[in-house]
């Protein structure tokens, strides 16, 4: 009994870690503030009777479009919505828009390329919905378990408190090590802008390779 003692305890605490991950995750992806907060912080989030210049919409480097902050909210929610598949399909098509100066309806706001990849990018979020109801059903279950053998749990945690603690000191090398060599390979440059957008396109490299 012990043994499976032990196991609860590890699989409890990876689904822990796993978990503390994926919900923020797919909780950020459904949520409409989220993309208007990056709106404003990109500075493309324009006043109320003003409009900000976005360009290559439709997926055409030869258009400039002029969006007000109603549509960037349109755009926000049907993010969100996508995410949360209310939406088939990331096609937007938007009414009223300064496209070259001229004002247009029935614009397309993603061009094809972005509509497909988002579709590959929303299978990935789904795959990840599914593993988070896989960890809590297995978490429910180690808890249930240690919850019942709760003396002999007590003393592993106790034991396992060291490896706790090495494994976190190892986390923090490894992370200091990622930075150092960022470092070293962008010319003595740590932008943290450029350094999380080496990440994001490592991330796609990874799920997204063709």
């Amino acid at each position: 009994m012990k043994t499976i003692d032990r196991i609860a305890v590890i699989l409890f605490v990876l689904c822990l870690l796993v978990g503390s991950v994926i919900l923020p995750i797919n909780i950020i992806a459904t949520n409409k503030s989220y993309y208007i907060n990056q709106f404003k912080k990109c500075g493309i989030y324009p006043n109320e009777n003003e409009t900000v210049s976005i360009y290559h919409i439709n997926g055409s480097y030869g258009n400039k479009a002029a969006l007000t902050s109603s549509h960037l909210d349109k755009i926000a929610e049907h993010t969100s919505l996508f995410f949360s598949n209310k939406k088939e399909s990331f096609e937007l098509k938007l009414d009223e828009v300064l496209v070259n100066g001229i004002k247009q309806n029935g614009v397309s706001v993603f061009g094809q390329e972005a509509v497909t990849h988002m579709l590959d990018v929303r299978q990935l979020f789904n795959l990840l919905e599914i593993i988070s109801y896989v960890i809590a059903a297995v978490m429910l279950s180690c808890a249930s378990l240690m919850i019942f053998r709760k003396e002999s749990v007590r003393k592993i945690i106790f034991s396992y408190s060291l490896y706790a603690i090495c494994g976190i000191v190892v986390a923090a090398i490894a992370a200091i090590l990622i930075v150092i060599i960022r470092f070293l390979t962008s010319g003595g440059s740590l932008a943290f802008d450029g350094f999380f957008d080496f990440l994001w396109t490592d991330m796609h490299h990874l799920f997204f390779p063709f």
